[in-house]
Formats: structure tokens, C-alpha cells, sequence
């Protein structure tokens, strides 16, 4: 599974420069809420965990982000957007992803997020 999705991330890295000269490629556990500021997309390439990951840094509830499932044969993936199938991994599927945020071929899917913050927590014995 991590093999698949390291393919999948160097497959990335190799073309996204054909499409903008204006990328920063980051590990997760890397990222900083200031790694998203100036920026018109942010793509998460993983699962549902990554993308949620990913979430939690952006300031901007504007900025979307689009979440690729790079390994959809393992999880769901249902809040990613997108998914790349074994068979269908390479450079024309990302080709294909990219064509269609080029012709504005895609829906915006809004969802919230909350800021809790636990002051006292009780544990009840039932």
C-alpha cells in the first residue's frame, strides 16, 4: 500500500511542473498553517486521514482543496474527490485530473469544520 502511494506521489512530482511553475510538494507531518497562504489549490495525495490532516492547517476557509485517494483498492476514501486505481496510476490519469480543473469540469462540496476546545472532561461509570 505505501509502495503504491509513493509511486503515485513521485508520478505526481514528475508532471505537476507541466502544469504550474508555482508548487510546493510537502510530507504531512511537514506542513505548516503558512505552507497555504498565497495558494489557489491545495491537493492531498493519500486517504481520508491525510486529507483531514491537511484540513486542519488551512486558515482560509475559502481555499479548496481537492483530496486524491492514492490507493482506493485498500480504503474508501469518501472524502477524497478523486481516486487513482492501480491499473489507471500514471501520467494521463493526473493529465485527466488537471484537464478537468483547467475546464472548471468539477463541483465544490463545502463542509465544516469546528474549533472545540474540552475545559473539564468527567468520566461516568455506567
Amino acid at each position: 500500500a505505501y509502495e503504491t502511494h509513493l509511486e503515485l506521489v513521485n508520478t505526481f512530482d514528475n508532471i505537476i511542473g507541466d502544469y504550474t511553475e508555482n508548487f510546493t510538494i510537502k510530507k504531512e507531518l511537514d506542513m505548516l498553517p503558512e505552507d497555504f497562504e498565497d495558494r489557489s489549490l491545495v491537493i492531498s495525495l493519500g486517504g481520508d486521514g491525510c486529507l483531514l490532516r491537511t484540513a486542519s492547517n488551512l486558515y482560509d476557509p475559502e481555499l479548496p482543496i481537492l483530496g486524491i485517494n492514492t490507493d482506493p483498492q485498500r480504503s474508501l476514501g469518501v472524502l477524497c474527490g478523486k481516486f487513482l486505481y492501480k491499473k489507471d496510476r500514471g501520467k494521463q490519469r493526473f493529465a485527466r485530473i488537471f484537464k478537468q480543473l483547467e475546464q472548471e469540469q468539477f463541483e465544490y462540496v463545502y463542509r465544516q469544520r469546528f474549533e472545540v476546545e474540552v475545559k473539564e472532561f468527567h468520566k461516568y461509570d455506567l
